[in-house]
């Protein structure tokens, strides 16, 4: 097999690139000449499956070839398969589509030899590549879970007539698993009675038929909002808004992790009943969505008064680098109700990217930011954040570092909003606004702020004090009951709404806390 594929990498004159080598696997060392600080790369493997090298039957009736069991015989040193040559060959895989064994069955230990393999695999990837990724195609998952690593995504499909999964890991600390007292690997952080990563894709026995009503929903908007988000090159996204009635639940999909908001359910419902729908769709979360479940967080999102939707719940402080187009920010998916990233406004945050080039830019309550990166990196002449919270202003400040937008041109300031603008002497040219639904800080200059009250007033200041001539004010709210005072506003200034424009198609459900207004002085 090496020689065939040296001799293919000749015929495709690419010798240079591509080196193929004959080793051991538990020899397995990183590439001659890798410089110790050069950027992470990807390990791919694709071991026995266990069909006809190594392993007992995978369904009933089926069985491996004595032959080919007895050639991977295992080290009494080390456990390890070997051969006279010191080199474990890697057999053909079946040609034929084998039977999947019925939930009745009872599943068969995996072949002691080919389990060696595996786990010889997963220790020498993690020692041999700490910061890389990795990659390793398995057709049976009790037989990957033999690799002691913590899938953090799976991708299910056929390798020819085979079912097989490709199981997608990152090398660092958090993929280790503990071995549990019966030699099996248990997940470090996963909760008891939890599902592995190892069984993602897979929907759990004894669901309810309402449950496997969410799931099916579930997996239906996952394909389709996956297609159309893959070809708008959009990575974060909503995938389940409270569809179903029995499960009010909000899904956001952030990548490779799954942020779940539970809608408190009101005083009529019995509470045991609501929180065992909830168990049901955390256990069908992970496996539909084929995500880890140590990468799924769970918040319970009750009606917020006042700040509270801005309070810290936790202090664990890690924070989850994630991606929009060309821009990346920083989330949190544990110590506060919001993810420091609100989805439903991709749209208004590449809409201020398009107006901002060459233009000031102030963005007013500013939270993490985002919004400036989007001016930032769209090409404005600088940028100002407004916020109170000095929390909320070094996150922003973390996630104009991330995008390489320089602090002397990105200025953020610590101050209460509404003084603030009334004090300002400067002007800018393009201005998004975005305050809180409502407000009774202690810090601010009057007692409470409501947006539905107050809007016309603040609007009219901000286009009045900060807004040069010709430029444009974007003002943003996500009041349910929110109604744009156009009466009082249109005298001097033109009002154009954006918000169905501006509205993600996975969030239409959410149509009425979304309105956005574009906003400019009458000439």
């Amino acid at each position: 097999m090496v020689a065939l594929a040296r001799d293919d990498v000749a015929r495709a004159g690419l010798d240079e690139l591509v080196s193929v080598d004959q080793a051991d696997l538990a020899a397995l060392r990183r590439p001659a000449g890798l410089a110790a600080d050069a950027p992470a790369g990807l390990v791919v493997a694709n071991p026995p499956y266990g069909r006809r090298l190594g392993a007992g039957p995978v369904a009933a009736g089926h069985t491996t070839r004595p032959a080919a069991r007895a050639s991977l015989a295992a080290s009494p040193a080390t456990g390890a398969p070997t051969r006279a040559a010191g080199v474990t060959r890697r057999a053909p895989k079946d040609a034929t589509r084998t039977p999947m064994a019925t939930s009745q069955s009872a599943a068969p230990a995996p072949d002691p030899a080919l389990a060696a393999l595996y786990s010889t695999l997963g220790e020498s990837l993690l020692s041999t590549f700490p910061g890389w990724r990795a990659a390793v195609l398995v057709a049976d998952l009790d037989l990957g879970k033999h690799l002691g690593l913590k899938a953090r995504r799976a991708n299910r499909f056929m390798n020819g007539p085979l079912p097989v999964t490709l199981l997608r890991f990152e090398l660092d600390e958090r993929a280790l698993w503990r071995p549990s007292e019966g030699g099996r690997a248990a997940p470090t952080a996963a909760a008891a009675g939890a599902t592995t990563s190892q069984d993602i894709g897979r929907v759990p026995p004894s669901l309810s038929p309402a449950a496997e009503q969410f799931a099916n929903r579930l997996r239906r908007n996952a394909r389709h909002w996956g297609r159309v988000m893959r070809r708008a090159g959009v990575t974060c996204y909503r995938v389940y808004d409270a569809d179903l009635p029995d499960y009010a639940v909000a899904i956001d999909r952030y990548e490779r992790w799954v942020h779940v908001q539970e809608y408190a359910a009101p005083p009529r419902i019995d509470p045991a009943k609501a929180r065992a729908r909830l168990d049901e769709a955390l256990r069908v979360i992970p496996q539909v969505l084929e995500v880890a479940p140590d990468d799924v967080f769970l918040k319970v999102r009750e009606r917020q008064r006042g700040a509270a939707q801005y309070q810290r719940r936790a202090a664990l402080g890690v924070e989850h680098e994630v991606h929009e187009g060309d821009l990346a920010f920083l989330v949190n998916f544990t110590d506060y109700l919001d993810t420091g990233l609100f989805l439903a406004s991709r749209n208004v945050r590449k809409l201020v990217g398009d107006l901002a080039k060459g233009q000031a830019f102030l963005n007013l309550f500013g939270y993490t930011g985002t919004a400036s990166v989007a001016a930032g990196r769209g090409g404005a002449a600088r940028t100002t954040t407004v916020d109170l919270s000095a929390r909320y202003l070094e996150w922003a400040g973390r996630n104009l570092a991330l995008n390489k937008l320089r602090p002397a041109r990105n200025e953020l300031v610590e101050a209460d909003v509404l003084r603030w603008v009334a004090e300002t002497e400067d002007q800018w040219g393009l201005i998004y606004l975005d305050p809180p639904t409502f407000s009774n800080s202690k810090r601010m200059g009057r007692a409470t702020f409501d947006v539905r009250r107050d809007h016309a007033d603040l609007i009219r200041l901000v286009a009045r004090r900060l807004l040069a001539p010709g430029g444009v004010l974007l003002f943003a709210c996500n009041a349910r009951r929110f109604a744009m005072d156009v009466e009082a506003l249109s005298g001097d200034l033109l009002l154009e709404d954006l918000s169905r424009a501006t509205l993600p198609p996975d969030f239409a459900r959410s149509a009425r806390s979304h309105h956005v207004w574009r906003i400019a002085a009458r000439l």
